[in-house]
């Protein structure tokens, strides 16, 4: 979803007015095999493949844009480490990951907000914690969107949180549904319609504050999975780490 916040109006309106996040969570022990450096992944497909004088032309867009390509790097990194999906991405620099993208645009280096998955098209999506569906939408965006995707409000460690699952295909829930903890709300789509990405699943957490706050002001863009590098003393309470949210999703990625 488009739209990076660049210091001043959500920034202004909301600082100083959130709540901390917990001490983030340890990873669990039985998925620490499937995590994975997405910068690392593409740089080292992109040796074997295109070259370092591919890397050296800064002037041309990143080759990962492109779906079936960076599908290829996640296909054949699951391949040979024998696994078949991988999770990472928090808070990891994509400048030059995502370079030629709509978040160019950006001054400086910008970090992702969230948790991306990478699993096969149509394999279950589930809401980890349980809650209350507050919204399912598709921004139509196949240049950098989320596509479909459900926003779940949930409670952690008494705290009210706000989960976005992004880039889905099906979806089973409508808002206003009450969730339990591990319910069904979609399958992982394919581009096109999953906003024009590798089949992949995107897990943000936005604070309750900042949720609301930007809703009331018709803002909502302004969650985009992307934010501003200079500006992550901010944008990391806003943006808690979803690490528990991540589950081992071995037996929903056989079963497709």
């Amino acid at each position: 979803m488009r739209g990076v916040g660049d210091g001043s109006a959500p920034e202004r309106a909301a600082k100083g007015d959130y709540i901390r996040p917990p001490t983030t969570p340890l990873l669990n022990a039985g998925i620490a095999a499937h995590e994975v450096s997405f910068n690392k992944l593409a740089k080292d497909f992109d040796e074997r493949y295109l070259g370092k004088a591919w890397l050296a032309r800064a002037d041309l867009p990143s080759p990962f844009l492109t779906p079936d390509v960076m599908q290829r790097a996640v296909d054949e990194y699951h391949a040979r480490h024998g696994i078949t999906w991988s999770f990472g991405g928090y808070l990891e620099d994509r400048t030059s990951l995502w370079r030629g993208s709509y978040l160019s645009n950006i001054s400086g280096t910008f970090v992702h907000a969230g948790i991306d998955v990478n699993l096969p098209a149509q394999t279950l999506v589930r809401c980890t914690r349980g809650g209350v569906v507050r919204v399912v939408g598709d921004d139509c965006d196949t240049q950098g969107g989320w596509g479909p995707h459900v926003i779940v409000e949930t409670i952690r460690n008494g705290a009210k949180e706000f989960v976005i699952y992004g880039h889905l295909g099906d979806v089973y829930v409508k808002e206003g549904d009450r969730l339990g903890p591990m319910s069904p709300i979609a399958t992982t789509g394919g581009p096109p319609k999953n906003g024009g990405w590798w089949s992949h699943l995107h897990i943000q957490v936005i604070q309750d504050r900042y949720f609301m706050w930007c809703r009331r002001q018709g803002l909502m863009t302004s969650l985009d999975g992307y934010f501003e590098a200079r500006a992550a003393e901010f944008y990391k309470p806003v943006f808690p780490d979803p690490i528990d949210l991540v589950w081992d999703f071995e037996s929903d990625s056989s079963k497709r």
